[in-house]
């Protein structure tokens, strides 16, 4: 993933004017998974509205916010995700960066082609390495880049 340029100024620019420049949005309580390590999930917990999360990001933006953690519970159990990653990017001419912090086990090759049309960053959750106890393994980690 390349680095904009702009993203590199308003860094630096942050040293003087000292506005925030990330944000960490929970998307959802919800998990696909019940490990035994884990306090970070709500089972069966409601996503927070479609509306609320733009608006959230909308005054975020208004912050300064260029980069975004989108994450949960397990955040690809939202269910307008790709709407919200969409109008995230559409923030600063689409020079802002998201990330989602997934466990990765929802991930297909076909959602993964959907992800990485508006230039999505997915990182794998740094909570689920399979040497911790009652962490299930993932087949699907080989899609997963951290």
């Amino acid at each position: 993933m390349g680095v904009d340029s702009r993203l590199i100024l308003t860094g630096a620019k942050r040293v003087i004017d000292s506005r925030p420049m990330y944000a960490q949005v929970v998307l959802t309580d919800d998990c696909n998974l019940s490990c035994t390590y884990c306090d970070e999930y709500l089972p069966g917990g409601p996503s927070v509205p479609l509306s609320e999360l733009t608006a959230r990001v909308d005054k975020l933006d208004e912050l300064g916010v260029v980069v975004y953690d989108f994450l949960g519970g397990e955040p690809l159990m939202h269910p307008h995700l790709y709407k919200l990653v969409a109008h995230t990017k559409s923030k600063r001419g689409g020079s802002n960066v998201v990330t989602i912090i997934t466990n990765c086990f929802l991930l297909t090759r076909d959602l993964i082609r959907s992800l990485m049309s508006p230039r999505w960053t997915i990182c794998r959750s740094p909570l689920t390495p399979s040497n911790l106890p009652g962490a299930p393994t993932n087949p699907s980690n080989r899609f997963c880049r951290a």
